[in-house]
């Protein structure tokens, strides 16, 4: 345990000391050069060290030690002490040959696979050449041609894997990064529906509940037998609040997997009448025209049409004269809403205006058009198609 706790050690500083790095491996190859030496030398005698072998050993060290921050420079050093080597000793140094694999490695690795390889067959031929014109013995020239290529060989394959183990990570990143956007893109327009429907559901209510509160509070000194009725129908408007918001937010209390409770139906033109029969005992006079046969529509074009009526019935008893004219015509492609009223005296207060963005996202959801705005100086008009093709029945 202390063994693998030591050598973990190790290798933490070995990484965060580059240079130390590789002044130990410096350290290992001349070390190697110099079993070399031995292993060539005659049986009976220990070879004397000379100048070379020494500003060999120097050369080669320096250069594996420094070859991280000056590898061409080095290389090209090392190189030109070999044949200077060469030319003078007639000799090669195995120091500079271990030197010249590593240094060729080192390259590969941070250049490209072409000046990799050009810089390899440049030493190896420098080297080839020297060992054909100097080398008094003709000299391997085999293994002087091997070390360059073998360097730049695995320096090439070395760049090429941690060329691919970045690029893995950079699509891993990109495909989590683009998890996360999808994530924060959902969530922002989940927050836009219930955010929507939470409008829908009270915005509309609670203002016929303070038309109706304010018309109690107007009557109740002269008509009080009229207040009752007004007070129930507040207190039915407030349960039907209640209701819806329990019904929206109970949706966020389950998951896409849970199933949701069956209790709270999704509005549609099928409860159209009901609504209708809110606004006229809230006050306002609607005139209703249906044209085409009405038919079963898509549940996002349903609901979308249902809260269309709706907001654009509470505008027009908000802000106009107390009638209203209301067309739902039923086509082959969709259904069309169109809600028309006089603009009353009272102007419409400049507010965030989330009604007509809802009913226009709301539209733009079904593949539909949608406009909203005076059509005269006296009407305002909403005009929304929204697309709900009949599907023919499958033969």
């Amino acid at each position: 345990m202390n063994l693998d706790r030591l050598w973990t050690g190790f290798g933490r500083s070995i990484r965060r000391h580059p240079l130390l790095a590789d002044a130990l491996l410096a350290l290992a190859l001349a070390v190697v050069s110099v079993g070399i030496i031995f292993i060539d030398a005659p049986a009976r005698a220990l070879p004397a060290p000379d100048a070379g072998q020494v500003f060999a050993f120097v050369l080669a060290l320096a250069a594996i030690t420094i070859r991280r921050w000056f590898t061409l420079t080095s290389l090209v050093l090392v190189v030109a002490a070999a044949v200077v080597l060469l030319v003078l000793q007639h000799r090669e140094r195995p120091a500079l040959t271990i030197a010249v694999a590593v240094l060729t490695y080192t390259y590969a690795t941070r250049a490209d696979r072409r000046r990799g390889w050009i810089a390899a067959g440049l030493t190896a031929t420098v080297l080839i050449l020297a060992d054909l014109l100097w080398h008094e013995s003709g000299g391997d020239r085999f293994a002087i041609f091997l070390w360059p290529g073998i360097g730049a060989a695995a320096g090439d394959a070395a760049r090429s894997h941690r060329a691919y183990i970045a690029e893995a990570e950079e699509r891993a990143r990109q495909a989590e990064q683009s998890r996360d956007e999808e994530v924060r893109l959902r969530v922002a327009e989940e927050r836009m529906r219930v955010a929507r429907e939470l409008h829908d559901v009270v915005a509309h209510r609670i203002a016929a509940v303070k038309v109706q509160a304010t018309g109690a509070r107007h009557i109740l000194t002269y008509r009080p037998e009229q207040v009752a009725p007004a007070l129930d129908h507040i207190s039915r408007l407030s349960d039907t609040v209640l209701r819806e918001m329990g019904s929206v937010i109970g949706l966020l209390r389950h998951s896409a997997n849970d199933a949701v409770p069956g209790n709270a139906p999704v509005p549609g033109l099928s409860r159209l009448r009901g609504l209708l029969d809110e606004f006229t005992t809230a006050g306002l006079h609607i005139r209703h025209r249906q044209v085409g046969a009405a038919r079963t529509l898509p549940v996002l074009a349903d609901l979308a049409a249902y809260r269309i009526i709706q907001e654009g019935l509470t505008n027009a008893h908000k802000y106009g004269d107390g009638a209203a004219d209301l067309t739902v015509t039923y086509t082959a492609g969709g259904v069309t809403v169109d809600i028309r009223n006089t603009i009353g005296v009272r102007p419409a207060p400049h507010g965030t205006g989330y009604g007509v963005i809802g009913m226009s996202e709301r539209v733009a959801t079904t593949g539909g058009t949608f406009t909203a705005g005076p059509t005269t100086k006296e009407h305002y008009t909403v005009h929304a198609e929204l697309s709900a093709p009949i599907v023919a029945p499958a033969r």
